[in-house]
């Protein structure tokens, strides 16, 4: 007797296939996505979004390249290719719209998010953000606390 496969994201007829780690993380009932309030059902509604998504995503791929089956290594290869050879462009077009693009980004968070405007302060920044100081895991309290009590030696 055959195991059936239970598939995390309903991928239907398609041939395409999103990678398994991020499938895995996208179906962790632990995860981030599942344990958003906004998701209700948990990870059902994160496979359903996800589900949709891919779908709109995968044929919309097709369309701009041209290629029906976008799944193999070297229409991968070229769609990447093709993606390198374009950032510098799109790079030199954003950089002249940058104030218009932050306040989009802005003003499209707060739709989305179906807030009023003055529930939050957004400072939008287009580039790449500065993560010198990122750290996994905070510190701890009391190592802060300790480090603020230290007395200086003159």
């Amino acid at each position: 007797m055959a195991k059936k496969l239970k598939e995390q994201v309903e991928y239907g007829n398609r041939p395409e296939r999103m990678d398994p780690n991020l499938e895995r993380k996208l179906g962790d009932p632990e995860g981030l996505y599942a344990k958003n309030p906004a998701m209700k059902k948990g990870t059902q509604d994160v496979q359903r979004l996800i589900s949709q998504r891919f779908g709109k995503v995968a044929d919309k791929l097709k369309e701009v390249t041209g290629n029906r089956n976008i799944s193999s290594k070297q229409v991968q290869g070229m769609i990447y290719q093709e993606m390198m050879n374009k950032l510098p462009n799109i790079m030199r077009i954003e950089g002249a719209h940058k104030e218009e693009l932050e306040q989009l980004a802005v003003d499209a968070s707060l739709e989305e998010g179906e807030v009023p405007e003055d529930w939050y302060q957004i400072d939008a920044h287009l580039g790449m953000p500065d993560t010198s100081n990122f750290r996994f895991n905070p510190e701890d309290e009391e190592e802060e606390d300790e480090k603020k009590e230290k007395p200086q030696i003159p």
